[in-house]
């Protein structure tokens, strides 16, 4: 499957048969037949007819929309839902048991600081030359995820703590493995102020997308 990524200013989309075809000052530049579109992700101005957007949705197709400054402004179309009140009830329910939250809440950040870490130890293995830094890295994760598996009664305030200190760790170390030329030296967003932290913060929307779009099953509220 594929995503269309449309990044060129005054395009159009028109639906032709079962291809999408893309138009440029009126003038048709190619089409992509539907059955192999996974998403479409609109970057900059593009013109179509919101029965267009009803037969992407219709197909699977899901339609992501960058707008805004640096693309701040997002929107997706993820086709029809379906009500599902006892569901819904019991999503709000788990919201407001502050324990459940606590739980899944450090079960979460500890996820993400296990996968920090390996990455972090691939990268050992294969950069001797950075063995320093990435090192230390590598000890500040470990130190965040052992107080997380000790201190079991961490509040939410405490785990985004935790979170953001090995935040600053992780991207410091990835800071170390790229090159000078492109002027990463650890996260920055609204705007990205380099090719990586730009790569970064178009992977993150993307993703949040995807996750967004495969809990639209369960019905569950992304929000």
């Amino acid at each position: 499957m594929t995503t269309l990524y449309l990044d060129r200013r005054d395009l159009a989309l028109k639906l032709e048969g079962q291809a999408l075809a893309i138009y440029a000052a009126e003038v048709r530049q190619t089409t992509v037949p539907l059955h192999l579109l996974e998403r479409v992700v609109m970057r900059s101005s593009v013109t179509l007819q919101s029965g267009l957007l009803a037969r992407l949705a219709d197909g699977g197709v899901g339609v992501l929309v960058l707008g805004g400054w640096n693309g701040s402004k997002v929107a997706s179309i993820q086709g029809a839902s379906h009500n599902d009140g006892a569901r819904r009830i019991g999503q709000y329910r788990r919201y407001d048991d502050q324990q459940w939250r606590r739980l899944w809440s450090r079960r979460l950040v500890l996820a993400k600081l296990q996968a920090q870490s390996r990455l972090i130890q691939r990268a050992i293995a294969q950069r001797p030359d950075l063995r320093h830094p990435l090192t230390a890295t590598r000890d500040r994760l470990k130190s965040a995820r052992a107080r997380l598996r000790e201190e079991s009664g961490l509040s939410i305030d405490s785990l985004r703590g935790i979170e953001g200190a090995a935040a600053v760790a992780y991207f410091g170390g990835l800071a170390a493995l790229m090159p000078e030329s492109l002027g990463f030296k650890g996260r920055n967003r609204r705007p990205p102020r380099d090719p990586v932290n730009a790569a970064l913060s178009l992977g993150y929307t993307l993703l949040h997308y995807e996750a967004t779009r495969d809990r639209m099953p369960a019905r569950e509220n992304s929000r």
